[in-house]
């Protein structure tokens, strides 16, 4: 654990209790123990990393507003440090949320107006695209004000595969063992279908993975367990990996695994039902490091056909 940590919780409990000046002093401690922290090796054992400690310590700072911390400056360097990064672990992406809460409530102060109407900050709006017009927003206030923009949407190509630090391969095939490619071949309604997963990871890194496999909307799964003691039974030409946690959702296989030594491959699989006739999308499985985000693979996105088998 970096030895921030300790200061910060030391400097949120005296402000809770009430001691500000020595909350203050705790408080200026953490803050440069980040500036002293060694150079980040990609993985630590805490899970942390330079833009989740920042982030986390201005959580708290920003909680309590202790003097002694520059909170626009602790702002500034979690922004800074999150564009520098294109993939985000979720303790970095949970402390940054905390952040943006903490430091959102404390800047109430300012005068923003919004196509002339004067509204308080911090102020929030979504916009869809259809229908959107250009909007004027303006400080009316004496004091500095930023502005973000933030767009999102859905790329109007399907994605291709991709590989950084593991390899990925999903393959179907019937419950007999038999291959079966439902991009080249129609599948029938009721059929079930075993798919399997394969990873390669080129190194450990944190040992921690995660797979998920989104569902084509025309299939459910039926079994999301098929390793041992999962309903292997059926399935002895399998073998498989357990995996440490599995999820059937309504629209995907998730399954996480954690090791401490390199594995040359990790296979997982589950049971599908085609339920739905028609033509559908068939969005590509992922993987990745839960805490070397960048290390990730994806199989291509393609589409299937599922055909009805009567009245």
């Amino acid at each position: 654990m970096q030895r921030h940590w300790p200061r910060l919780r030391l400097g949120a409990a005296l402000a809770l209790y009430g001691d500000n000046k020595r909350a203050a002093v705790a408080f200026s401690a953490a803050v440069a123990r980040l500036d002293n922290t060694e150079a980040d090796p990609g993985y630590r054992a805490d899970y942390g990393s330079r833009l989740r400690d920042t982030a986390g310590v201005l959580a708290l700072a920003a909680e309590f507003s202790p003097t002694s911390v520059d909170l626009v400056a602790l702002a500034r360097d979690v922004g800074t440090l999150r564009d520098a990064e294109l993939y985000t672990s979720t303790q970095e992406d949970s402390w940054t949320l905390l952040a943006a809460a903490a430091t959102g409530s404390e800047t109430t102060e300012g005068a923003i107006s919004l196509d002339g109407d004067a509204l308080s900050a911090p102020l929030y709006r979504r916009y869809d695209r259809i229908g959107f017009v250009a909007h004027e927003i303006a400080n009316t206030g004496d004091t500095d004000s930023e502005v973000n923009v933030t767009v999102s949407g859905y790329p109007t190509t399907q994605p291709a595969a991709t590989s950084n630090g593991f390899t990925l391969s999903r393959e179907y095939f019937l419950p007999d063992g038999s291959r079966v490619d439902p991009e080249l071949t129609p599948i029938a309604q009721n059929t079930r279908l075993v798919v399997v997963l394969t990873i390669r990871p080129k190194n450990l890194g944190s040992g921690q993975y995660l797979v998920a496999d989104p569902l084509p909307a025309g299939f459910e799964i039926e079994n999301p367990d098929l390793s041992a003691g999962g309903g292997a039974a059926d399935y002895r030409w399998l073998k498989l990996n357990q995996p440490n946690h599995v999820e059937s959702r309504t629209d995907q296989y998730v399954a996480a695994f954690r090791y401490s030594a390199e594995q040359p491959s990790i296979t997982t699989a589950y049971l599908v039902r085609a339920v739905s006739p028609g033509t559908f999308v068939l969005p590509g499985a992922t993987v990745e490091d839960m805490y070397r985000p960048q290390f990730r693979a994806n199989t291509a996105a393609g589409s299937l056909e599922v055909t009805a088998t009567g009245p």
